[in-house]
């Protein structure tokens, strides 16, 4: 029988949570610990988990819109020919597990300048996330992100290339990115995001046997 393939997947974080850390409940709880809503301050994690408490959820859980269509079929995959795993490039917390804990929040680098994301790449760690995951020996590599949170985790003039880290990479992305990644890299310019999990999804079936919804058909967790 031969090895099954392991595949581990980065995706940007979605900004439409459930809960909405803008949901008045979630405020007034802030409020009451004398807490703003969470932004950037990932050095006050603790406080925010102890006032929000009843809504830490796991990430895969509190994204929602495209990411969960992602999310749905990473899971039926699993169920499927591959090993995979799934990390989220989140702006507060870095590389997270899909399956971590983590509390709704309200931050993006969408806008930010290039200075602005290399620093919060340092203050996050994520050269030293990326090695330790990429360590575990991956056969495939799937980043499926927006601009800034690519430079996030791929930025090699500042000496983070997960194209030398994997063996076999498919980036999908803004057109603009292509530049970042050599010739061996496949490379997908999708700035909707939509369309760009919507495309994920069809090369994630590229690695399978029969449609990724056959395999999750019981749970329903993926809507193609």
């Amino acid at each position: 029988m031969s090895r099954r393939r392991r595949v581990v997947v980065f995706s940007s974080a979605a900004t439409r949570m459930a809960p909405s850390p803008m949901d008045p409940k979630i405020v007034n709880m802030l409020k009451k610990a004398g807490l703003g809503v969470p932004a950037s301050d990932l050095e006050r994690e603790q406080e925010y988990r102890l006032a929000l408490a009843p809504y830490v959820k796991r990430a895969r859980d509190l994204f929602k819109g495209s990411f969960q269509l992602m999310s749905g079929a990473i899971q039926a995959a699993k169920g499927a020919c591959l090993d995979i795993d799934h990390y989220v490039i989140s702006p507060r917390y870095g590389i997270i597990s899909s399956e971590e804990r983590i509390i709704p929040y309200r931050f993006s680098l969408a806008h930010s300048s290039l200075t602005t994301v290399r620093q919060a790449s340092l203050r996050l760690g994520v050269n030293e996330r990326l090695k330790s995951i990429m360590s575990k020996g991956y056969d495939i590599c799937f980043l499926v992100a927006n601009k800034n949170d690519l430079l996030l985790v791929h930025d090699p003039d500042s000496g983070r290339d997960l194209s030398s880290m994997c063996p076999s990479l498919t980036v999908l992305s803004a057109g603009s990115t292509f530049g970042l990644f050599n010739e061996g890299v496949r490379f997908f310019g999708i700035t909707n995001i939509g369309r760009r999990s919507k495309k994920f999804v069809s090369l994630l079936e590229e690695l399978t046997t029969m449609p990724l919804l056959h395999y999750n058909a019981k749970e329903k967790q993926i809507q193609i």
